[in-house]
């Protein structure tokens, strides 16, 4: 099984992309009737300046964008729906494009399944737990690989003839952050984008990952944003490789260090598939810091 995931949070990048690129023709009288559009200050939307910690946080909350809810939620106001309803759109043509079946996954997720798999506890303080009024253990979704494995295994999938099997959804997720920041960057609720895969042998499976990840890479030149392709960790996902898609900017946790001598592929973008320090630069880079 693959699991591919693109954080949906990414719209507080893209949103303007995708309005030029996509964008419906609304009359001034319509746009004037629009909930919330008029300009707020940080001070109306009870937003501390100290707690809008980036540009983007700081505009979409002074265009009403977004409203804040409580620490690390927001409201998605009409504008903005509008974005999101766009940027799924081009994400579900991208993903009919590599045979992917779209589902929607309860996000209340049964204790006793993340036990099974092990993850109850090594997901840590990031999982959202609770329980019922029968003391049943639950957790709000952070993400979905035993219920999806759960349901697939329950169903069957007939012969090896109907696979690969490749289903997705954009749904909400919960993950407690310590510290949320950065606006929908990096929020305790989130909506994202994750892909699960079942294929008949690891082959199958690369293939699978290479397909998906060019689809990725293919609808993010579409609405002509910027990134960065690098290795990543698997965590507690598990798996033998990993991928991230960095949006580059000024705010963020991770630095990136680009092998510019390794270019996998280039556009007319100014950032795009790059190799995250080969093995033969990473010696240099160590020896040289």
């Amino acid at each position: 099984m693959v699991a591919m995931k693109l954080r949906l949070s990414l719209l507080q990048e893209v949103v303007g992309h995708v309005k030029r690129q996509h964008a419906v023709l609304i009359s001034a009288n319509s746009m004037s009737n629009l909930f919330h559009t008029r300009l707020v200050s940080l001070a109306a939307s009870n937003t501390k300046p100290s707690e809008a910690t980036c540009k983007s946080q700081k505009l979409m909350l002074e265009l009403g964008l977004i409203a804040p809810s409580s620490p690390g939620c927001f409201h998605y106001l009409p504008s903005t729906v509008r974005s999101l309803t766009k940027l799924n759109q081009l994400i579900d043509k991208a993903m009919v494009a590599v045979n992917a079946q779209k589902i929607e996954v309860p996000i209340l997720s049964s204790g006793e399944l993340w036990k099974t798999s092990g993850r109850w506890m090594d997901m840590g303080a990031e999982l959202f737990r609770l329980k019922d009024r029968h003391e049943a253990d639950y957790c709000l979704g952070a993400t979905h690989e035993e219920a999806v494995t759960k349901l697939v295994a329950s169903q069957g999938v007939g012969s090896y003839k109907s696979l690969p099997l490749r289903l997705y959804q954009i749904t909400k997720k919960f993950r407690d952050e310590r510290k949320a920041r950065y606006g929908l960057l990096r929020g305790k609720e989130f909506y994202m984008k994750d892909m699960y895969t079942f294929d008949a042998s690891e082959e199958a499976a690369r293939e699978t990952y290479e397909a998906v990840c060019e689809a990725y890479a293919c609808l993010l030149r579409q609405i002509q944003v910027d990134y960065v392709k690098v290795l990543g960790t698997t965590g507690n996902i598990g798996g033998s490789e990993s991928h991230e898609f960095h949006f580059p900017a000024a705010i963020g946790e991770d630095r990136l260090y680009v092998c510019e001598r390794y270019i996998l592929s280039q556009t007319n973008f100014a950032l795009t598939m790059y190799c995250i320090v080969s093995r033969h630069c990473l010696s240099s880079l160590i020896s040289t810091n």
